[in-house]
């Protein structure tokens, strides 16, 4: 799994004063601020993102491209919202705007890893992986304290070894 932190915004219409007000008019004295509002549905966007993330990994999208998928990840946002707002509280996204969108550390290391495996399935990095860990094993021969015999033994190891990872 990826944790993904995301900043950015939202932008509601009313489309239905009198049932916003009947929902969402609850304060003290049937008076509500905005901050009260925004905390209101500020966990509901929470999960329709999170729900949103979910649909495009279930179509295909890698949740590590998801920064390249900004503008379709804010579409998914209007379509799991919208419904469910203008039927419960008389309002509906306007816009969903996403500024930035970042993974943490660990979900860093694994995009990383995950890259780092893709690229050697490609027979023309992998030789070339192979030949700059051949080049650093001469390199670490001449100065084996055992004397370059043991370095040539090694070399000679290394490469049946690759012949059996890449045939020619």
């Amino acid at each position: 799994e990826l944790y993904v932190r995301a900043h950015g915004y939202y932008s509601i219409r009313v489309i239905n004063p009198l049932k916003f007000f009947v929902e969402m008019g609850r304060g003290d004295n049937g008076v509500v601020t905005i901050e009260e509002l925004q905390r209101s549905l500020l966990s509901e966007f929470l999960t329709a993102f999170q729900t949103a993330i979910g649909t495009m990994s279930v179509q295909g999208d890698r949740i590590s491209h998801l920064t390249a998928k900004a503008t379709e990840l804010s579409q998914h946002m209007r379509d799991v919202l919208d419904a469910e707002w203008e039927e419960l509280r008389g309002i509906r996204i306007e816009s969903v705007g996403i500024s930035s969108i970042s993974y943490d550390e660990q979900s860093r290391k694994l995009i990383d890893m995950r890259n780092q495996g893709a690229m050697l399935g490609d027979p023309s990095i992998q030789q070339g992986y192979v030949a700059g860990a051949a080049a650093r094993g001469m390199e670490a021969a001449g100065s084996n304290p055992s004397g370059a015999g043991m370095g040539a033994i090694g070399m000679g190891m290394m490469n049946r070894a690759a012949d059996e990872i890449l045939p020619r």
